[in-house]
């Protein structure tokens, strides 16, 4: 008995003499809204977050480096050292973290491991004083290719990163809206209802 029934049932949703109307489809207050749990990114929030770990990363390098330079070996000199650590890992991933925000982490971690990877090859033409290009001035100030490249990695992922952390949010809500979703509905066959699936979305 329950076999005929669950038969009958899926005979009905395709019984429809003609396609399902406009009218036929769900209703709007079916229709997909980006991801509840998450709510919807505000470019302002994903732009607040980028420049605040930015700034903050920029503070503490800056500041245990100063206080490095005139506190003597201790535990305040390594509370500041503990910060100058930090900040150079916030400063690594702060500017991301509006990509963060916005679900984007795969953006991020690129953008990370590049501003790394710059930090390092100018670490390591500071460590060598064989990389000079330009005049003999410049081989003179320790100014390098790799200072050149390195610093140019590093500065140019950071501000990309601060200038399309808006557009990461606004990004992450037209991919929320388009997702399609399934609901259940009622289309109009040649004997009345019958029970059948819609695709609703915005796209």
């Amino acid at each position: 008995m329950r076999t005929s029934l669950a038969v009958l049932i899926v005979l009905a949703c395709l019984a429809s003499s003609h396609p399902a109307r406009a009218d036929d489809a769900a209703s709007p207050a079916a229709a997909p809204t980006p991801d509840a749990s998450a709510g919807p990114r505000r470019p302002g929030a994903a732009t607040a977050w980028a420049w605040g770990a930015t700034l903050t990363g920029a503070a503490l390098v800056a500041g245990g480096a100063l206080a490095l330079d005139r506190l003597e070996r201790g535990a305040m000199s390594d509370i500041a050292g503990g910060a100058l650590a930090g900040g150079v890992v916030l400063l690594a991933v702060g500017p991301s973290a509006g990509h963060l925000y916005a679900g984007e982490r795969r953006h991020a971690t690129l953008a990370t491991l590049t501003r790394v990877g710059g930090a390092v090859i100018f670490l390591a033409a500071s460590m060598s004083d064989t990389d000079c290009v330009g005049s003999s001035s410049s081989c003179d100030d320790g100014i390098g290719l790799g200072h050149v490249l390195g610093a140019g990695l590093v500065a140019g992922a950071i501000t990309y990163d601060l200038v399309d952390a808006p557009r990461a949010a606004r990004r992450a809500n037209r991919r929320a809206a388009a997702r399609a979703a399934v609901v259940p509905t009622a289309v109009r066959a040649a004997d009345g209802l019958a029970p059948g699936l819609a695709v609703a979305g915005a796209f």
